[in-house]
Formats: structure tokens, sequence, C-alpha cells
């Protein structure tokens, strides 16, 4: 259905290309330990967004209280869409950790399929656990709307592989074909 939200949306973003970005690991911090997943969406407009997904926490929140949370599932995650420059501060300059981007090869259409299934996600609560439904487990989600044919979460069968970690998620990138130069 025609939704002039979604086009409004959709012609402000003007995409042009997606990356996958993995943010190292911080071992200071158990919510970094494995690393940290994200999505840059490039516009033809110059301007650059960060597709993030994670747990939604009280930033005053005990730190043993949010590793045990994280590891039970004790957290709702949410998809978010904020300037990439933001992103950029807060791992690189705030918390010192390197960003390592890879562009995937998708075509317009496919874009525009996982944008659109992105706009339908925008408002939806999801468990969210650092194991497994984590941000590399939600964004392989969005990539295999985009690209049926990858089946990339069929690479992390729950009962032989109980955990979804970021760098596991670019190789499973790599493997499928969806990195580019």
């Amino acid at each position: 259905q025609p939704c002039e939200r979604f086009d409004a949306w959709f012609k402000a973003i003007d995409p042009a290309a997606l990356s996958y970005v993995f943010a190292s690991s911080d071992v200071s911090s158990a919510a970094t330990m494995f690393g940290h997943t994200l999505m840059k969406l490039e516009g033809r407009n110059g301007h650059s967004n960060a597709i993030n997904y994670s747990a939604v926490v009280d930033d005053a929140e005990n730190s043993l209280l949010y590793a045990a949370r994280g590891v039970a599932g004790g957290y709702i995650g949410v998809f978010a869409m904020a300037p990439y420059n933001e992103k950029i501060d807060e791992y690189s300059r705030i918390e010192n950790r390197d960003l390592w981007e890879y562009p995937l090869l998708l075509e317009p259409d496919e874009l525009r399929r996982l944008l659109l299934h992105l706009w339908e996600m925008r408002e939806v609560e999801f468990d969210y656990n650092f194991f497994d439904e984590n941000c590399s487990y939600q964004l392989l989600t969005l990539l295999d709307v985009a690209r049926t044919d990858l089946h990339l979460l069929a690479q992390f069968p729950r009962m032989i592989y109980p955990h979804v970690i970021p760098i596991d998620t670019v190789r499973a990138l790599k493997r499928g074909g969806l990195i580019g130069a």
C-alpha cells in the first residue's frame, strides 16, 4: 500500500549504499567484549546514517545488573537510525574503539526492501540477549529480507550454535559474497 510517511522518509535519506560496520571490542565493558555491529547507510545527498539495533538500558543502571540482565535476556531491543557521525563519536572518540566498514553488495531494489523492513520494525520491541538475540542477529534478519537467497541466520542454528558473535557475522557475509572491496 502507498505510504506518504515512508515515501517522505525514503526520499529524505536518499539511499545510495550500505556498509556493515564492526566496532571492535572493549574488554573493560561486559556489553562490548565481543564487539558490536551496525550498518552505515550512505545517502546520495552526502549524509550518512547508522542503522543500529541495541538494548534499551537506563544509563544509571549498575554494571553488574546490566551484565546479568543482558545475559539472561532481561532487556528489550529496538532498531534505531541516527546520523553516522554520532556513532563515530560514540565508538571511536569516546570509547576508543576501532570501526571497520565493509561495503555490502546490494542492488537498489534489495536496499529498498531492507529499508522497507526496517520501516516496518521501527516501533517493534524484541527480546535482547547478549549472546544470541543481539545486534548482529537482528542485522542479519534485515539482510535476509534484502537477499532472500543467502539464508544468513540459517548459518547460526540455535541448537548447534547458540550464540551470534559480531565478528562471525562479518565472516558469514563474506562467505555469502555480500562484502565488496
